[in-house]
């Protein structure tokens, strides 16, 4: 489980990696990156699933939140489905141009810093909605 998964170090760097389902879990992520994680990375072997283009376009939208909520890169390695890899704010830094086997290369910079969701995950996000909540309620309430 991701709860106890370890970070494997390789060169300077830390990796985080996850596999199939993991890559729409971003709080298995928040907890490598936690754990020390530098890069993030998920490996899926999606062509025996017989998914819809709705599937991979929302795993590529959580993969981009993944990095930008964590400030990592991210990497997608796929049977049966496009590559990628983004960078800490999810600009897209390689990508094939197809499903199938495929070789992609890209640099990212890592670093070790903490965003807010990396220390409170979804908490932070619910703390924020009940604040906007109370200040809506309270402007309609006074005027």
């Amino acid at each position: 489980s991701a709860g106890t998964a370890t970070p494997v170090a390789y060169k300077s760097d830390r990796v985080g990696a996850l596999a199939c389902s993991g890559a729409i879990a971003p709080d298995f992520y928040r907890k490598l990156t936690s754990s020390g994680a530098t890069i993030l990375t998920n490996s899926a072997a999606l062509s025996t699933m017989g998914l819809s283009s709705g599937y991979y376009a929302q795993a590529r939208q959580m993969a981009s939140f993944i990095a930008v909520s964590t400030a990592r890169p991210f990497v997608q390695s796929a049977r049966g489905a496009q590559v990628f890899m983004l960078d800490s704010n999810g600009k897209m830094i390689a990508e094939s141009d197809q499903p199938g086997v495929h070789y992609i290369e890209g640099d990212v910079t890592t670093n070790t810093a903490k965003t807010p969701y990396s220390y409170m995950g979804d908490l932070g996000v619910l703390l924020l909605a009940v604040g906007a909540i109370a200040y809506g309620a309270t402007r309609l309430r006074f005027g």
